[in-house]
């Protein structure tokens, strides 16, 4: 099978890529316009790619030639950036789904994968576990910006009866992901420059980290599965606060680190409290999450201390 990785050079992308290597089944191609991704790592790596946008629908129609899958990560990621500038959220995440949504049914894609987030299209209105059919109500842009894409996809599945599937992730981590923000990035970094880490509110919000390598797992079981339905929660489905995230990581990293926080006020747009319920992606697909939140943080933590600022191994 021919796959299209779109957005395949930023951090699940990169992950996916070196994931799709060793299990050599697929034939697959990268499509990115390396805003944030290296065309280096993609040749170290071995890895055909094209360069392009997907603003720009012929480039997009020129690189879906003969593909049989199409897996969408491309976006412009981030909840407190999307606070900033949502029109460049909406542009790329939306009118992006909408292009990329549009060629594959044109090229005749069988199957078309989205990666779409899990708190931040459901809000702060819903009891944590999140399931897939809890009501969305996003409280960013970024997280409406998902929202509206799986509308999108959910459309083009009934109307044109395509293979389309939305993965809800959780908080991913792991390598390649040093231009990310989320907070194990952040602390990471902060430990490396011997700087405070910065914990908005007091600790106590929760979130659900999963490892990439899991991510990576979960696409391969739905570019294999047959079922009928739209949407998967793809976390760990374990809770964790942002202090024992600090704790772990401490620990870990063999750094004094939890008397060098500094508490900053609450981010508007944020949920406090999200982790998902991954039942439906268990009973359906046949996914759990394999990797404990020590072991991948210990193998985060190692790539981090063995590359540069731009991923290259030192």
């Amino acid at each position: 099978m021919s796959i299209l990785i779109v957005g395949g050079a930023g951090f699940i992308g990169l992950n996916l890529c070196r994931y799709l290597q060793r299990k050599n089944r697929f034939n697959f191609t990268v499509f990115d316009d390396f805003s944030i991704g290296d065309t280096e790592i993609l040749t170290n790596l071995d890895i055909r790619y094209i360069k392009g946008s997907i603003l720009d629908k012929d480039k997009l129609a020129k690189a879906m030639t003969n593909v049989d899958f199409v897996i969408h990560l491309a976006a412009r990621p981030g909840v407190i950036d999307s606070i900033k500038n949502p029109q460049a959220t909406f542009e790329l995440n939306v009118t992006g789904a909408f292009n990329v949504l549009e060629q594959s049914r044109i090229s005749n894609v069988s199957k078309i994968v989205f990666a779409s987030t899990g708190g931040a299209i459901i809000g702060n209105n819903s009891t944590p576990p999140y399931t897939e059919f809890m009501p969305m109500n996003p409280i960013s842009p970024y997280g409406a910006s998902k929202m509206c894409s799986e509308g999108l996809f959910l459309t083009y599945a009934r109307a044109y009866d395509m293979e389309c599937y939305s993965l809800r992730f959780a908080n991913v981590y792991g390598p390649y992901s040093r231009h990310k923000t989320g907070a194990v990035t952040a602390f990471m970094k902060a430990i490396l420059r011997k700087k405070p880490l910065n914990i908005f509110g007091d600790g106590s919000s929760v979130r659900d980290f999963i490892y990439v390598e899991d991510v990576c797992e979960a696409i391969e079981k739905v570019l294999e599965t047959n079922k009928a339905s739209n949407v998967y929660n793809i976390g760990s489905g374990v809770s964790t606060s942002i202090q024992f995230l600090a704790n772990a990581i401490s620990d870990i990293s063999d750094s004094q680190l939890t008397s060098n926080i500094e508490h900053l006020p609450m981010r508007s747009g944020e949920v406090d409290q999200t982790w998902l319920d991954i039942s439906h992606a268990k009973n359906e697909l046949g996914f759990t999450a394999r990797t404990s939140l020590e072991a991948g943080l210990s193998k985060t933590w190692d790539w981090f201390q063995t590359t540069n600022s731009n991923g290259y191994k030192k």
